[in-house]
């Protein structure tokens, strides 16, 4: 008996049946976690909420729409004290949910103070623009960099959240790959990660400083070192930190160690072009070929990079997925990752028993090495690495990541952007 073909209620049940078991799995890309609640005020309008230490990542489909480090930040502007010191350097800031939050505690007696890129343009920026000052000597002002700000090269796109004190917490620093908009949550798969450290805090209060005064001081390549924390400050017109820390990693590492006698290591990257991402690709392709446990996860590779990469020689092709929703097929993303990070447990720089966390703004990219980019790395870093990893191995292998590299268009930036834009930066 031939069977007949499906009524259209029936195809439209087992669409819907899909498209059930397709969210259920996306839930699966981040850890469950309870959705945020208000803060809880105290008498004098802070919160008793204190951010935790450690990694925070965000999903933009999610259950909790995305928001989990957005409400981080929102949380600790909420639970900073009067007299207390938030100062935030981002590339775009357009959420309003901490928009509001920041004119709140400016308007309670905290000291408020944002540094912008100059492409800041939005209905965010000029709420919070027009509620502070403008002038950098101020206790609290809002301003956008020309260019880049500390040096005289092409744009400033660090992300750092820091808060004097938060809750029972001070000295707290926030860096990683998230912007402070809604695009960071309803649209991207972002990292954080957040310290207490005091030399580390003191260290990017001065770099702040050097943004908000917007003149160059540097020619870039700083590098900070306190032994747990590294802060290399982009630009770095000579040098390759990306590449410099891959050529230390050894993929045999002694029993105990990495998974199964093999390093591990772990990347997200959103956006990875040009030279000076070729030279990390090449890094990344002699681990592989070595014997390292690999896996990367990314939203748009460029043709080089993907040729070294898909090289059939050696161990074949390196294990690389790209994570990103394109629904009507133009090729512009409505959902993507946008993180910049690597993990690394196992054999580095001879230490057989390493957990290294490499994390902050740049993309592996010509433009990114001409930027102003704040590149951190944290060693000593076991639980860091391991929720990294747990996070990227879920991207990898999630609903939305596909082992062949589709065609996107390269994001418009400042004024070339239009309606339909997405942003690797």
């Amino acid at each position: 008996m031939i069977a007949s073909p499906a009524r259209p209620s029936l195809r439209r049940a087992l669409g819907l049946l899909v498209s059930t078991l397709a969210a259920s799995l996306v839930l699966s890309l981040t850890p469950a976690t309870a959705a945020p609640s208000a803060p809880t005020a105290r008498e004098d309008g802070t919160s008793t909420y204190s951010p935790p230490l450690g990694a925070v990542f965000s999903s933009p489909l999610d259950r909790n729409g995305g928001r989990e480090i957005l409400q981080q930040v929102y949380r600790s502007i909420y639970a900073s004290p009067k007299g207390s010191t938030i100062r935030l350097v981002v590339w775009n800031f357009a959420d309003p949910a901490i928009t509001t939050a920041l004119i709140a505690a400016e308007k309670r007696g905290v000291h408020v103070q944002v540094v912008t890129a100059e492409s800041t343009k939005n209905k965010q920026w000029y709420r919070i623009r027009d509620a502070l000052s403008k002038n950098t000597n101020d206790r609290s002002f809002a301003v956008r960099c020309h260019n880049a700000c500390r040096t005289d090269r092409f744009v400033m796109h660090a992300k750092i959240f820091l808060f004097s004190k938060a809750g029972k917490r001070r000295h707290v620093s926030m860096f990683g790959s998230t912007n402070l908009t809604k695009a960071a949550g309803n649209r991207q798969w972002n990292d954080q990660t957040t310290t207490a450290n005091k030399g580390l805090y003191d260290f990017f209060v001065e770099t702040f400083k050097e943004y908000a005064a917007d003149r160059p001081v540097s020619d870039g390549g700083e590098v900070y070192d306190n032994g747990r924390y590294q802060v290399v400050l982009f630009p770095v017109p000579e040098t390759n930190p990306i590449a410099e820390a891959l050529e230390k990693v050894k993929c045999h590492p002694p029993k105990g160690s990495g998974v199964k006698g093999r390093t591990v290591v772990r990347i997200a990257i959103a956006g990875w072009f040009d030279e000076f991402g070729l030279n990390i690709a090449r890094q990344v392709r002699r681990l592989w070929d070595n014997g390292c446990d690999l896996r990367i996860v990314t939203t748009l590779a460029g043709r080089k990079i993907n040729r070294v990469l898909k090289q059939r020689y050696g161990r074949g092709r390196v294990p690389i997925r790209q994570v990103t929703i394109d629904k009507d097929g133009d090729r512009i993303p409505e959902y993507y990752m946008h993180m910049k990070s690597i993990a690394v447990d196992g054999h580095y720089d001879g230490d057989p028993r390493a957990h290294m966390l490499f994390t902050g703004s740049p993309n592996w990219s010509g433009e990114a090495r001409s930027s102003d980019e704040v590149w951190v790395t944290v060693r000593d870093a076991r639980q860091l690495v391991k929720d990294y990893i747990r996070f990227t191995d879920r991207m990898f292998s999630g609903p939305f990541a596909h082992g062949r590299i589709q065609n996107m268009h390269r994001p418009l930036t400042g004024a070339a952007r239009f309606h339909g834009y997405y942003e690797l930066s």
